[in-house]
């Protein structure tokens, strides 16, 4: 195998015809170009021995191996072969001929990954430290009173009024035609109740929204 990235077929290949499409990964029959070429990086993974790695094979503990792919390519000058990679570290390392190389090099102290786990990671400390702040822990437990005690009141409220609206309804039923003042109280009773709902629940929100505000707060950064 060459140093480089692009690798030679060792076996003649011209009599193996090129597929008329790229194959759907998921659900094929792998081309015999696929076959051979993955055919021969094994052979190269069992003779090499420039570099060692435990794949956890044997009596290993881990068990786990590693995975291996290969793409046949064609470079500019027509020629055929293919490309190598593998998945993770091997030998310790993500730099390793003939395979390409990664994208990002997680093991790179000043590289792209590195930085970039380092100020997720950052991110992550502040948001925990957000998370165990006391007065963020203050708000979100007011904020829990709150809408607890919201659901209470106004379930009682509701319940209140639908037990004096049945004594209303009863009321009227028993009342003679004469008992025009007796109706006309149990109407004012009706309204009053009415306004007393909008405004407890009007109350609730102006307090459960006083409330999410302080919590935003934090919730926001």
């Amino acid at each position: 195998m060459p140093s480089g990235h692009f690798i030679y077929f060792q076996a003649p290949i011209t009599d193996i015809a090129l597929p008329e499409r790229f194959t759907f990964p998921f659900h094929y029959q792998p081309h015999p170009l696929s076959r051979l070429a993955a055919h021969e990086l094994q052979n190269h993974l069992e003779q090499q021995q420039a570099w060692q790695h435990d794949f956890g094979f044997g009596d290993s503990p881990d068990g786990l191996g590693k995975m291996f792919g290969v793409l046949v390519v064609q470079n500019k000058q027509g020629e055929l072969g293919y490309l190598a990679a593998f998945s993770g570290k091997l030998a310790g390392t993500n730099h390793l001929a003939p395979f390409v190389q990664p994208v990002f090099d997680m093991l790179q102290a000043d590289g792209f990954y590195r930085l970039e786990e380092e100020e997720i990671s950052q991110i992550n400390r502040r948001i925990a430290q957000l998370e165990n702040e006391p007065n963020y822990l203050a708000c979100m437990a007011g904020l829990e009173a709150e809408t607890t005690a919201s659901h209470t009141a106004l379930a009682a409220l509701k319940q209140a009024h639908r037990s004096a609206k049945t004594s209303r309804d009863l009321q009227r039923k028993k009342a003679s035609a004469e008992s025009a003042a007796l109706l006309e109280a149990l109407n004012r009773e009706s309204a009053q109740h009415h306004f007393q709902w909008k405004d407890a629940a009007r109350h609730w929100s102006q307090r459960l929204a006083a409330a999410q505000q302080s919590a935003d707060v934090f919730l926001q950064e």
